[in-house]
């Protein structure tokens, strides 16, 4: 599975643990599943602009649910403008995964991040 794809699935993932979800914070889950498709336009500026214009000025930064999105965003946005980082991807995979189990979310811990 790609590192879009992988994107994708945690993002589906949240969006059914997160309840409490703003329509801004709809809009950047729904970014991040759709990431597959602005990698199969050979266009992830676009992603990174739809992404940032997705997220409200008044946004809650402290609330669970931005947290939980921003903690998948590190993941998301690590590669977009240089070259591909296996080792550093696998690694904020890991960290990802740990970091929303401390905020009580589970999502899937072996996928495979090594392309895009």
């Amino acid at each position: 599975m790609s590192l879009c794809l992988v994107v994708s699935k945690l993002a589906t993932e949240l969006e059914t643990q997160l309840d409490g979800c703003t329509s801004s914070q709809q809009s950047m889950l729904k970014v991040m599943v759709d990431m597959p498709k602005y990698l199969a336009k050979n266009d992830l500026a676009l992603w990174e602009a739809d992404y940032r214009s997705s997220i409200s000025e008044d946004e809650d930064e402290k609330s669970l649910e931005y947290k939980a999105i921003d903690i998948l965003y590190e993941l998301a946005g690590l590669n977009l403008f240089g070259k591909f980082q296996v080792s550093v991807s696998k690694q904020v995979y890991s960290s990802v995964v740990a970091n929303l189990e401390r905020l009580g979310i589970q999502v899937t811990s072996d996928l495979d991040v090594s392309r895009w």
